[in-house]
């Protein structure tokens, strides 16, 4: 009896610096990640949202895709025009997927940078193909993908912490290039027929 009420005593003059009982340590089932985000926060690193850890995983998937096609293009492509857009990401992606990396880090997120499975579908159907079909292929995955990469780093500008929201947003403008770019090359590729 003297031993309990010593520990209530103890307990109840080091509440101020977070004492608590087993029993409310164990109540609920997130206060090991609320211990986890003390730590993080202590160390300079603010948990990740579940918004950040989203994007981090769709943008660093979108980014490798992006590079690896790039490549696959520079050594399939015999069009000027196809592959100066090819070295523009490649350039630009290799870029981009370097300051996420870095971003991730600095927010304490583990970020596995490989393309998904349907994006690695998209790949192996490029390899299978050679000259205009692969251009076109090329350009019209590059189409959708930067539509759909725009299209989350918008999101991105408004529903991630804010050092994400920096980031989302200054890339944004080399996103849009890209998209006009492929874009013209599709109109001009259309235009002269199956002739380039």
């Amino acid at each position: 009896m003297r031993y309990t009420m010593g520990i209530v005593v103890l307990c109840a003059a080091l509440a101020p610096l977070g004492c608590q009982s087993t029993n409310s340590a164990n109540a609920g089932g997130n206060n090991g990640q609320q211990a986890n985000g003390e730590r993080s926060e202590q160390q300079g690193i603010a948990p990740a949202t579940a918004a950040d850890q989203r994007f981090f995983d769709q943008a660093g998937a979108g980014g490798m895709y992006e590079v690896e096609a790039g490549q696959l293009a520079l050594q399939k492509s015999s069009d000027t025009q196809v592959r100066n857009i090819a070295q523009r990401m490649v350039t630009d992606h290799t870029k981009a997927n370097d300051e996420l990396m870095s971003l991730a880090r600095s927010e304490g997120v583990a970020l596995n940078a490989a393309p998904t499975a349907d994006q690695q579908q998209m790949l192996k159907q490029l390899q299978g193909m050679q000259g205009s079909d692969f251009d076109r292929e090329y350009l019209r995955q590059q189409k959708t993908a930067h539509e759909q990469t725009i299209a989350l780093f918008q999101g991105a500008t408004q529903n991630t912490s804010q050092p994400v929201r920096m980031w989302a947003s200054k890339t944004l403008p080399t996103l849009r290039e890209h998209l006009a770019m492929i874009n013209g090359d599709m109109n001009g590729m259309n235009n002269m027929g199956s002739n380039r």
